[in-house]
């Protein structure tokens, strides 16, 4: 079953951007991918480089659990893809709960 998010990037409690977000429904093989960026991103955050490849990171994680394609992404700033990033972040951690 898809599922759907809202991206909101807020500065200061002003709302700069909202964007609609589809999850599509994983295949056991999308499954394994989005489990090894997440522990490439966690193993990351332990080192001395915490933020080294993040964007890539960030990029590959949505990649794997969206259909958006590069010409809808290349519409996303670096801030509302890394917000992405983090919800997406925030969803598999609250799966684990």
């Amino acid at each position: 079953m898809d599922k759907s998010i809202k991206v909101v990037l807020k500065r200061n409690k002003k709302t700069i951007s909202e964007k609609d977000v589809e999850l599509k429904e994983l295949t056991i093989d999308e499954e394994c991918d989005k489990d090894d960026i997440i522990v490439e991103h966690y193993n990351q955050l332990l080192s001395k480089d915490q933020f080294k490849g993040i964007h890539k990171r960030a990029l590959k994680l949505i990649r794997v659990w969206t259909d958006l394609t590069d010409e809808e992404l290349k519409k996303w700033t670096k801030d509302e893809r890394m917000e992405l990033f983090r919800i997406l972040v925030f969803e598999i951690d609250q799966k684990k709960k």
